[in-house]
């Protein structure tokens, strides 16, 4: 079935992540209860006070496990506690704590300054 987009924007659906024996999704504050509503399921959790801090690739750059290890001790480095990973062809999705935002942020632009084919999205 489909979310009616005159309620739910994609805007307010970050992601959506399906694997064998359970699905997450990703969205904002603000239509959280209208997703659930619509499934009809009793989520096994729900995290809130979630931030999103992403890096964007150039094209043709294909280092990205490389990359997302290194990022990954880096943030680990900044104590930021990262709880999902959303990892697309060109762009690295890291889903964190919103209190952990500021040492993302300086962690991430950190790991940027030194790539050339990297840019950091706030």
């Amino acid at each position: 079935s489909t979310l009616n987009p005159y309620l739910v924007s994609p805007a307010d659906l970050f992601g959506i992540i399906e694997g064998e024996g359970e699905i997450i999704i990703i969205a904002s504050d603000k239509v959280v209860d209208l997703v659930k509503d619509h499934i009809g399921v009793i989520p096994k959790k729900e995290i809130t006070n979630l931030a999103v801090v992403s890096i964007q690739f150039e094209a043709g750059f294909y280092q990205t496990a490389r990359v997302l290890s290194t990022l990954l001790s880096t943030l680990a480095i900044y104590k930021v506690e990262v709880y999902d990973i959303l990892p697309i062809s060109s762009e690295i999705s890291f889903i964190i704590d919103k209190n952990h935002m500021e040492q993302a942020i300086a962690a991430l632009s950190l790991y940027t300054k030194n790539e050339k084919n990297i840019n950091f999205k706030k």
